[in-house]
């Protein structure tokens, strides 16, 4: 059995609000919980055009690559239970863009600034916005 890569990507504004999905009802697990925008990387696809594909599916906000820094790699087994392997992305936009939610795997998209206020699928992923809201 292998692990899958999955690519996903903080997007702040100058302002430091952060962008946050709410799983609707296709995702498989963790239904109405919050992530951030992401998704797997697809065959011949880089993991810069993932992140920026994936951002604009899910949530209608555009980013170009060259915006994206790299942050790091979580590979922790116990954080997911399907056991992705996840890489994650920053970019920070000029100002909060118009959202909208594709509807099946992402039910609401929002501008947030407190990362408690929200319940996260994924315990990494609220540390790890904890972490570069700070910064």
């Amino acid at each position: 059995m292998s692990r899958d890569i999955v690519v996903q990507i903080i997007v702040r504004t100058g302002q430091g609000e952060v962008l946050a999905c709410r799983r609707g009802p296709g995702s498989r697990f963790e239904q109405g919980k919050w992530n951030l925008p992401g998704g797997h990387l697809e065959m011949d696809e880089s993991l810069e055009e993932c992140a920026v594909r994936e951002c604009h599916e899910e949530t209608g906000v555009t980013i170009a690559k060259e915006r994206l820094r790299f942050v790091g790699i979580n590979s922790d087994p116990k954080d997911n239970p399907r056991q992705k392997v996840s890489v994650s992305y920053f970019a920070e936009v000029d100002d909060s863009q118009p959202t909208f939610a594709d509807g099946d795997e992402i039910s609401e998209v929002c501008w947030i600034e407190d990362v408690d206020s929200l319940d996260w699928a994924f315990p990494s992923q609220k540390a790890l916005l904890k972490s570069i809201i700070k910064s």
